[in-house]
């Protein structure tokens, strides 16, 4: 099994309501909470992928970081843009990681599953990065990655604040509660499993 930590110590904002107001978990949402004021969902998931989560509490330019468990030695990195509608790819606020997680060295042995990254800025360049300590974690319990850093607030969701869009191809959500929680960075909360 293999998992994806948080990215920051911070806070979720919204789950897998968050395109859906009548599953969310908690009730139904407010204007701003997890849909514009005429409760349309800004960013529904990629194609393919499912529980969107927006962890946020960073200051813009902070690093953003990929965090599993020491079960992934290798990662796809693969870039996209286009997930603003009506705003230009050029926009940091635009800009989008694909990570595919594998369990061997250089994207060999079982994919696990991906996790999707919105609104990254000076994102690292696709391609495939091995975990670089041989034994898995010797010194960490968990594997970690600078992949960009945080754009300064988004202009294309549905919230205010400088925050991360993550969604998961595969796996499941580990993260219970619909809105607020508090999450810790750096291997501490873990937002996928697979």
């Amino acid at each position: 099994m293999a998992v994806v930590y948080a990215p920051i110590t911070g806070q979720t904002w919204s789950l897998d309501c968050y395109c859906n107001i009548t599953s969310c978990p908690c009730g139904s949402l407010s204007a701003g909470l997890g849909c514009n004021s005429n409760h349309i969902c800004k960013h529904c998931p990629v194609s393919g992928s499912s529980s969107p989560i927006d962890v946020g509490g960073a200051s813009a330019g902070a690093p953003l970081y990929l965090y599993t468990d020491c079960q992934v030695q290798s990662v796809v990195i693969s870039q996209f843009t286009g997930i603003c509608p009506g705003q230009s790819n050029s926009l940091d606020w635009a800009q989008t990681l694909q990570v595919d997680l594998w369990s061997g060295k250089n994207a060999t042995g079982t994919k696990y599953g991906s996790v999707i990254y919105h609104h990254v800025a000076g994102r690292i360049a696709s391609g495939t990065y091995n975990n670089p300590d041989p034994t898995g974690c010797l010194y960490n319990h968990y594997y970690s990655l600078q992949i960009g850093s945080f754009t300064t607030d988004c202009r294309c969701g549905c919230y205010s604040g400088i925050h991360v869009h993550m969604q998961r191809i595969a796996g499941s959500t580990s993260v219970s509660t619909c809105n607020g929680s508090t999450t810790g960075g750096g291997g501490g909360t873990v937002i996928y499993s697979y």
